[in-house]
């Protein structure tokens, strides 16, 4: 299972590259196991609405699991063996928008074997100029050092 990690802007870009042809994108909401499991049945039903005269989608899937990266629980396990199980209707990556927990690598080598992750810058560096004026303390003046630099 490949996994991308990185700014969702950044994520989305790679994606497009991998899949130019267009991708159906899915994002896998946290379920605690306290409640009922119902994203297998969202993720058909979205796949579908992106289809027209198919009874089932099949194809490019990117799906965002960032919410479980640090609350993985048996619901994650079980969606990702629906994924392992249609593998062959299914060429899916997974995006995170940070760095993949021990957990849900440990997780994802358990269902799938291997798990290799990308990752790409998490922010975006930008040089920060100053704008206006710094205020100085210089104790040779006499006058109480404060002096306007620009």
């Amino acid at each position: 299972m490949d996994i991308i990690t990185g700014t969702y802007e950044k994520v989305k870009d790679v994606c497009k590259g991998i899949y130019p042809q267009g991708f159906f994108d899915f994002n896998f909401v946290y379920v605690s196991e306290s409640e009922r499991l119902r994203e297998i049945d969202r993720f058909l039903y979205e796949s579908k609405q992106t289809l027209r005269f198919e009874n089932e989608y099949s194809g490019a899937v990117v799906i965002d699991v960032s919410e479980w990266n640090h609350r993985i629980n048996s619901y994650f396990e079980a969606f990702m063996y629906f994924i392992k199980d249609n593998a062959e209707k299914y060429d899916c990556v997974l995006i995170l928008n940070e760095r993949c927990s021990a957990d849900m690598t440990d997780k994802l080598k358990s269902v799938f074997g291997e798990a290799s992750e990308k990752k790409l810058p998490l922010q975006n560096e930008k040089k920060k100029n100053r704008i206006g004026f710094a205020v100085e303390e210089h104790e040779t003046y006499g006058d109480g050092g404060k002096h306007v630099r620009s």
